[in-house]
This record gives structure tokens, C-alpha cells and sequence, in this order.
């Protein structure tokens, strides 16, 4: 089974904010366009998509840097316990080498 790549809340949130809005945005016009055909404003649209595309860069673009900076310092329990697994794997891995 696969472990879930979401450890907490904290990782959940940030994942959630850099989701695929600009893909998932691409894909709903699309499936609009073929389910309605004549009686939607495909140019309308697709200026919509573009600058929702747009909009969503710039700002995932300005937030990503100080958003990774307070996840980092949210977690340092979790990177403390990692590091410390990190190290008794070390730890093992050069005994088995010199047994």
C-alpha cells in the first residue's frame, strides 16, 4: 500500500494553494464547450481561462517563496524526526557494511 504524500494539515494547506487551478480551469472550458457547443461565447471564454491562468501564476509566483519559508518553519518537529531517522539509517547502513 501506498503511503500518502500529505503528512499534516500544515502540508495539506500548502499542496491545496498550489493546486492545478490553471489546468483544471483549461479542462472545465473545454468539457463546457463540448457539452453546451453553439450557445456558449467560446472567445468570452476562453479570455476568461487565460487571464484566470494568468492571475493564478503571478500569484502562486509572488506567494510560493514566502509560503515554502513558513511551511519550513512550521515543520521543524517533523524535520527534526527526520533527520534523527535519517541519521540512525546512516548509522546502520555503515555497520552492515562492516560486518
Amino acid at each position: 500500500m501506498l503511503k500518502p504524500h500529505v503528512g499534516n494539515w500544515k502540508e495539506a494547506l500548502f499542496l491545496g494553494w498550489f493546486g492545478p487551478v490553471g489546468v483544471a480551469a483549461i479542462y472545465y472550458v473545454s468539457t463546457a464547450r463540448d457539452k453546451i457547443g453553439d450557445r456558449l461565447d467560446v472567445d468570452l471564454l476562453w479570455g476568461v481561462v487565460t487571464q484566470l491562468v494568468v492571475f493564478s501564476v503571478i500569484v502562486h509566483g509572488f506567494s510560493a517563496v514566502p509560503l515554502t519559508w513558513l511551511l519550513w518553519r512550521l515543520n521543524k518537529g517533523v524535520r527534526k524526526e527526520l533527520e534523527k531517522a535519517m541519521e540512525q539509517k546512516k548509522k546502520r547502513m555503515q555497520q552492515a557494511v562492516y560486518v
